[in-house]
């Protein structure tokens, strides 16, 4: 019970210090980055955590992005877990895609994480990025961490001059979409 307890705290520290880092806009090393090649590379950890879960894997080649390789496989982490904690053990299905969009304001990479999990209500969905907000149906110690993961991906998002939307419905799942500007 004593080593939960540590790993637990060693967590929270380490979120709480990232979103420090985060927080003070410290200059990151960013590079022309293959995002497929970062999801791939994270691929295997994800199943081993995903259990008896299928993570189904549908991602376009050679969409370049300017990006912090080890900030951008935190933010598949992230989202990534979250979906494995709110879907069933047994018949839970994540789905990761990656696209390109073109918007007036030019052409984006758009990564999306989808699961058929438990949802998050519609009154939380304005929330959900706030640092230790956690949904009342998401709030037991089994399924939940501390509320920061995904604030933490809102500021990694941030610092990639990115977007990140949220769609979800309860007892259908969750889909977070980020968009962030192709390298042209």
């Amino acid at each position: 019970r004593r080593v939960l307890f540590r790993s637990r705290l060693a967590k929270l520290v380490n979120e709480l210090l990232m979103l420090t880092k985060l927080d003070q806009k410290i200059k990151l090393e960013m590079k022309n980055e293959n995002i497929k090649e970062i999801v791939e590379e994270v691929y295997p950890q994800l199943q081993i955590l995903a259990g008896e879960r299928i993570i189904n894997l549908e991602l376009k080649d050679n969409l370049l992005v300017k990006a912090n390789r080890n900030q951008i496989k935190q933010i598949i982490y992230n989202l990534v877990q979250n979906a494995l904690q709110h879907t069933d053990e047994k018949n839970g299905v994540v789905s990761i895609s990656l696209n390109s969009i073109d918007r007036p304001s030019g052409s984006f990479m758009v990564l999306k994480i989808k699961d058929n999990g438990s949802g998050i209500p519609e009154k939380d969905l304005n929330e959900i990025f706030d640092r230790f907000f956690r949904s009342d149906n998401h709030r037991s110690r089994k399924s939940g961490g501390y509320g920061l993961g995904l604030s933490i991906v809102k500021s990694i998002v941030d610092a990639h001059h990115g977007e990140i939307n949220v769609w979800s419905e309860l007892n259908k799942g969750t889909s977070f979409s980020i968009f962030i500007r192709l390298v042209e």
